[in-house]
């Protein structure tokens, strides 16, 4: 399948997604308040915390704010796209309805992977975006075009290194008939709304190996213009996971029962 057309076909899905929401406009207006209240919440949070500390582990409360709201925007823009997508794969396996998801003619790891769109996460990622500013008066910052690009590559390898777990979980659906190991690793993930460099060295370690520090921790530190070795690694785990997850789709794929067979 061509980048064109998977593009088109990601326009169609938010167009027709769009319109379902809009049909359960009290739902959809409830869905943006949550998201506001979720992000009042988490810095109330905060601020209790750091009311008792100026920092903790070297980590200021701007600098918080900062890889909370990179966080968020990871953690959004996979939800925009994919969001029930994955999590439902159990039960389009017992329901059959997969059977109808492969018999599209397109990508069988993009059908299933981007069917259901929540436009309404955008308005989650603008809000990240508006803390992210405020965050940099806080800390005084003026990244450059470069410290810039260099950071978006880091979020973008994020989001890649997310996705590919929730697929391996999602994946792993042939076997069990369950999904809530996909919202196990989603819990697990949202451990790197916080600097992982809080949780001591040992745990640090663990977090790389994983790979949960280059979430948010990594693009993090390279806007606050402190990158380490591991912002270099951040794409080329990206690359391995995206390749290794996708080969791990089509052999689980060889296992699936079609319901009608």
């Amino acid at each position: 399948m061509t980048l064109k057309r998977a593009i088109k076909l990601l326009l169609i899905y938010t167009k027709a997604n769009q319109l379902i929401s809009w049909e359960y406009r009290f739902n959809y207006v409830f869905r943006i308040f949550r998201i506001f209240f979720d992000f009042l919440i988490s810095f109330v949070f905060i601020d209790v915390i750091f009311s008792q500390a100026p920092s903790i582990y070297g980590w200021t409360k701007p600098q918080i704010f900062l890889i909370y709201a990179i966080y968020q925007i990871i953690n959004s823009t996979l939800s925009f796209f994919c969001a029930d997508s994955l999590n439902d794969l159990d039960k389009d396996v017992r329901r059959g309805d997969l059977d109808l998801i492969l018999t599209k003619p397109m990508d069988s790891q993009f059908a299933v992977s981007f069917r259901t769109i929540y436009p309404s996460n955008i308005y989650r990622i603008i809000a990240s975006i508006i803390i992210i500013i405020y965050a940099f008066r806080l800390l005084d910052l003026h990244p450059s075009l470069v410290t810039f690009l260099l950071s978006f590559i880091s979020i973008v390898s994020g989001i890649i290194i997310f996705y590919c777990f929730i697929l391996f979980t999602a994946a792993s659906v042939f076997w069990t008939m369950r999904g809530e190991i996909v919202d196990l690793v989603v819990t697990i993930f949202s451990t790197t709304r916080y600097p992982l460099d809080i949780f001591g060295k040992k745990a640090s370690y663990i977090f790389t190996v994983i790979p949960l520090i280059f979430i948010a921790t990594v693009p993090a530190k390279v806007l606050l213009g402190k990158p380490d070795i591991l912002h270099y690694f951040s794409p080329i785990v990206a690359i391995v996971l995206l390749i290794t997850s996708r080969r791990f789709w089509h052999f689980a794929l060889r296992h699936y029962s079609s319901a009608s067979s």
